[in-house]
């Protein structure tokens, strides 16, 4: 079974065509909401709003740093900024744990964050990490975590890895970076994910309730994205047509005078033919 693709994205993403990451086939994106307790990503607005033009499944997202704040504090900071955003069906909300100052047992910290914002938004949220992160900061200390649907970061690898304790299973694989230019619509690196199930089966793990229908395939700007990729196509394919015409050209050119040369060699060595 093919794994359904999307992607994550933050400001260091720089703009992003997200009308060319649908027509790509990407069916769903998480995006970079908030920091810590008071930065927001400028890019945020934007994407998801236009994540739910393009029918994408959309995921926000919170950077937790533990090693400066409390969860609380952290948590009521996200969800200010996504209650003001609005929160639909289908909708999911996720904590990335990867502070690289944080030192020592974060199970705690994590889960009064994931608590709090499930007591705010109505719904269990998700947490993305690493398999060593979870091991090196002990959050098997807190079995309640493993209720959490978790998106796990373990590159070089095709399918989705051995859930770290205290889960049972990964539910998104973030499986690598694609290099520039490799997810249309992006034009530096790009973090690939896959969900671990059927494409329909996302938004169960967002915010409960019926999920709006997928706009039609002719939405405009997916129809412009997905004729601009067949212009360029249509591009090569023409250089390429070019480019052969003129080897062709060439090589007819270079036959013909090596004809003529070993005809004039053959004429100065043994005469004109009688």
């Amino acid at each position: 079974m093919p794994y359904p693709e999307g992607v994550d994205l933050s400001n260091n993403n720089g703009p992003v065509m997200l009308d060319a990451v649908a027509a790509s086939g990407r069916v769903f994106v998480f995006m970079k909401a908030t920091e810590g307790v008071a930065f927001r990503d400028s890019f945020f607005t934007q994407w998801w709003a236009s994540a739910k033009r393009l029918g994408l499944y959309r995921g926000a997202y919170h950077f937790g740093l533990p090693s400066k704040n409390s969860p609380e504090d952290e948590a009521s900071f996200f969800m200010a900024i996504m209650q003001e955003q609005g929160i639909e069906p289908g909708d999911m909300l996720a904590l990335d744990l990867e502070d690289p100052a944080a030192g020592g047992a974060l199970n705690d910290w994590t889960l009064r964050f994931l608590e709090r914002v499930e007591a705010l938004a109505g719904f269990a949220p998700i947490i993305y990490t690493s398999p060593g992160y979870a091991v090196d900061h002990l959050l098997a200390r807190s079995p309640e975590l493993g209720r959490f649907p978790l998106w796990c970061a373990s590159w070089g690898v095709s399918t989705p890895p051995q859930a770290p304790p205290p889960w049972d299973l990964v539910s998104f694989h973030q499986y690598g970076v694609g290099g520039p230019g490799s997810v249309p619509g992006v034009s530096g690196e790009c973090d690939l994910n896959r969900f671990n199930g059927l494409a329909e089966r996302i938004p169960l793990l967002g915010k409960p309730g019926t999920v709006a229908p997928l706009p039609p395939l002719d939405d405009a700007i997916s129809v412009a994205a997905l004729q601009a990729q067949v212009d360029a196509l249509k591009a090569q394919r023409d250089g390429l047509i070019s480019a052969v015409a003129y080897l062709a050209d060439t090589v007819g050119d270079a036959h013909l005078a090596l004809v003529k040369e070993a005809q004039r060699v053959r004429t100065e060595q043994v005469g004109p033919r009688p």
